[in-house]
């Protein structure tokens, strides 16, 4: 996975901005299959009280799939607090190796009104 795309998509309302910043992606080499990638979750106004954060993975560049959660470890899931130094360790699909595979990271927010 040397040559590892990394996507971003913010779902917010219409007015207020925040932003992924900051990201990193690596693979471990020590054969486990874990994929760290790292994150800032930057809301500069303070409007959202949490986030959801979830990953999509593509393999071909084409087709992306919603990835397991149960395979995903960190700061990933329901009520992810904005901040800087977020991590999330995936573990790659069993079986799969290439170096093309395109990760999303997709952050969504509601206001508290």
């Amino acid at each position: 996975m040397k040559n590892m795309l990394l996507f971003l998509i913010i779902n917010l309302s219409l007015f207020f901005a925040a932003e992924i910043q900051n990201i990193q992606v690596a693979q471990r080499t020590n054969g486990t299959g874990i994929v760290d990638l790292s994150y800032d979750l930057i809301d500069a106004e303070g409007v959202f009280p949490s986030f959801e954060i979830s990953i999509e993975i593509s393999t071909d560049g084409v087709t992306y799939n919603q990835y397991n959660s149960a395979l995903m470890t960190g700061d990933v899931g329901e009520n992810v607090l904005p901040g800087t130094g977020k991590s999330i360790q995936v573990q790659a699909p069993e079986n799969i190796y290439t170096s093309n595979a395109v990760f999303k990271i997709i952050a969504s927010a509601q206001m508290l009104l």
